[in-house]
């Protein structure tokens, strides 16, 4: 769905999000747009996590819809299309504009040179999963670099609180304690994982530039996780450029300073070698309570950093 035209407020010459850092913005793997949604006032809870504030969303009244506004904040001197798909824990729900019904995804386009403002609803159901999730899907086809390449920081995702308790079980925390060794990133591990394409027999995924896209030589039989400074479990979705959803696996352990090797079933393997829509590999750590658990962890001091992260991987198509 196409939003129209009094769906969203445009601010020309205006860098709402980034601002900050319009002077450096020198490639394309800079901040050339900057994405945000920011839910209404009603919404919005904190903790005090060592004198900063740990937002969320508190859905304690069990409401069905969360409203608020997304924003695109683009700097370059071209428009950019997107695609907007939004889920609640592993499926994606469904969201209106003001103007609209209920769509499974929405196509914004960000101005050159400007911020635009969209208020949307989002379909909830407080007796399902507590995170929400965000996923603006650049429709631009260029191969000046892979933009869903494991590092891209395309995710917005937020603890939702369905719950009147806020209380966590102690065991929850305790699992989110642990110290890192200050001298990581000198051993070369990253505090969040990187995720790459392997094929079936878990070599790396040859990429090949054609037809101005990337395709691979065969097909993407699984998910090479690097290695990181502690341990933690993460969870696999499967998402299309249309919304739909798969799960593909959940708790998978990662250890400390171990790569992990997440290979995909064959049925996956074989349908989305078919699959003619763009699809993707959403990675997620700490889901649902965890989020929180983790902020509560490092408000304690049992910890050095938050340590919730979420990438996004594109599978490409097979090259014929």
């Amino acid at each position: 769905m196409n939003i129209n035209e009094e769906d969203q407020v445009i601010f020309e010459n205006a860098h709402r999000l980034l601002d900050d850092v319009s002077d450096v913005v020198e490639g394309p793997q800079n901040f050339t747009v900057g994405f945000s949604f920011h839910a209404y006032k009603k919404w919005i809870d904190s903790i005090n996590v060592q004198g900063e504030k740990f937002e969320f969303l508190n859905n304690a009244n069990h409401e069905h819809e969360l409203t608020g506004k997304l924003m695109f904040d683009n700097v370059t001197k071209k428009d950019i299309p997107y695609t907007l798909i939004v889920l609640q824990g592993n499926k994606a729900t469904k969201i209106k504009t003001k103007n609209s019904g209920w769509k499974s995804s929405i196509h914004v386009i960000a101005k050159r040179n400007a911020t635009i403002e969209v208020p949307i609803s989002i379909q909830w159901n407080p007796k399902d999963a507590e995170e929400l999730t965000f996923f603006p899907i650049e429709l631009t086809k260029s191969m000046e670099y892979q933009r869903y390449d494991g590092f891209n920081l395309s995710l917005i995702r937020l603890f939702v609180q369905n719950e009147k308790s806020m209380t966590l079980d102690p065991p929850m925390i305790e699992k989110q304690s642990f110290q890192i060794d200050s001298n990581f990133q000198e051993r070369g591990l990253s505090l969040y994982p990187t995720p790459s394409l392997i094929d079936e027999n878990h070599k790396p995924s040859k990429l090949i530039p054609k037809n101005n896209q990337f395709y691979v030589k065969s097909k993407v039989g699984g998910l090479h996780i690097a290695p990181i400074p502690y341990e933690t479990n993460i969870s696999l979705i499967w998402v299309d450029e249309d919304g739909n959803t798969r799960m593909v696996a959940e708790n998978i352990p990662i250890k400390k300073e171990k790569e992990t090797i997440v290979p995909f079933v064959l049925s996956l393997i074989e349908s989305m070698s078919k699959h003619r829509k763009r699809q993707f590999i959403i990675v997620l750590s700490n889901r649902n309570r965890q989020i929180l658990a983790d902020a509560v962890a490092l408000q304690q001091k049992r910890k050095m950093g938050l340590t919730t992260w979420q990438n996004v991987i594109e599978i490409y198509p097979v090259a014929k």
